[in-house]
């Protein structure tokens, strides 16, 4: 979204945009493909989930306290 306003003065060439975009897109789904599979992302995960379990009990919990 933010090349459109540069493109729209002229700055850059409508080929660049279109580069940048795709780029992006590719970029985007590599990371997503790939860090869902590394074993730290997924236990820092769990880490955290653990401490939003704390931190934010469910409402079943919450009404039975």
């Amino acid at each position: 979204m933010s090349d459109f306003p540069v493109f729209g003065v002229g700055v850059h060439y409508p080929g660049d945009v279109l580069a940048a975009a795709i780029l992006g897109i590719f970029a985007s789904a590599v990371a997503c493909r790939f860090v869902s599979k590394l074993i730290l992302v997924k236990k820092l995960l769990g880490i955290y989930e653990k401490g939003e379990q704390i931190i934010l009990p469910s409402k079943k919990k919450a009404r039975g306290a």
